[in-house]
Formats: structure tokens, C-alpha cells, sequence
């Protein structure tokens, strides 16, 4: 009777940690992010912000760029502390990869002629 309580217990506590850990990953994007990428060929994509949410279960990112273009990722995968997705901007695939460390997402944007543009975005 005992190991039978135990085992239960375990299978709780182990159900509840790991809602816990996929809520405190996306949780760890969500929210808005203003976004730098100096080295961006095209200066009004250069900066804007990024805001990550959930629409119909699936994360997505929406951003608004300093020419006023607006644009929406999905799905965006995140896996621990790390994000990826792709973006369409203006008939190009751009490929995002980034990582949260605290307030902070550091990452890349990569072009189709695999050119790389690193970025940082900042909590709002």
C-alpha cells in the first residue's frame, strides 16, 4: 500500500514539473521586446519590436519594424531557453535562432544567400 502511494506521488509531482518547465519556457518569451540589429542591409529593419503570445495554442511573434511593417512568425518553437522560427520579409526567408538569458534575447537572423545578422532585444 505504501509503494503504491509513492509511486503515485512521484507520477504527480513528476506531471507538475513538467507542465511547470513548458509553461516557464514559453513564459520566458512572452511579452514585448524592442530589438536592435544594426548590421540589418535594409535600415528600416534594422530595429522595432518583437512581441511573442500564443493564438489558438500555437506561439507566434509579432513584430513591428521602424519603417512601419508589420509582421507576424509562426510557429515559433521554443526548446529550453532558446527560439527559432522563420519570417517572411518581403519574399525572403529569414531565419531567427535566438536565446533569453534574464531580460535579455541575443540571436541571429539568417538571409537565403546565408548571410548572418546578429541582433539583441531588450524586455519592454
Amino acid at each position: 500500500m505504501k509503494r503504491k502511494l509513492n509511486v503515485l506521488l512521484l507520477t504527480v509531482i513528476t506531471v507538475c514539473l513538467s507542465c511547470f518547465s513548458s509553461y516557464a519556457q514559453s513564459n520566458q518569451f512572452s511579452g514585448t521586446w524592442h530589438f536592435s540589429a544594426p548590421d540589418s542591409p535594409e535600415p528600416g529593419f534594422s530595429a522595432g519590436t518583437i512581441t511573442f503570445s500564443k493564438r489558438s495554442g500555437t506561439t507566434i511573434a509579432d513584430f513591428n519594424f521602424t519603417n512601419g511593417e508589420k509582421l507576424t512568425a509562426e510557429p515559433v518553437a521554443i526548446n529550453r531557453d532558446t527560439a527559432s522560427f522563420t519570417l517572411n520579409i518581403q519574399g525572403e526567408l529569414v531565419r531567427f535562432k535566438m536565446v533569453a538569458v534574464k531580460e535579455l534575447l541575443k540571436g541571429t537572423a539568417t538571409l537565403t544567400d546565408s548571410e548572418i545578422i546578429p541582433f539583441t532585444a531588450k524586455r519592454k
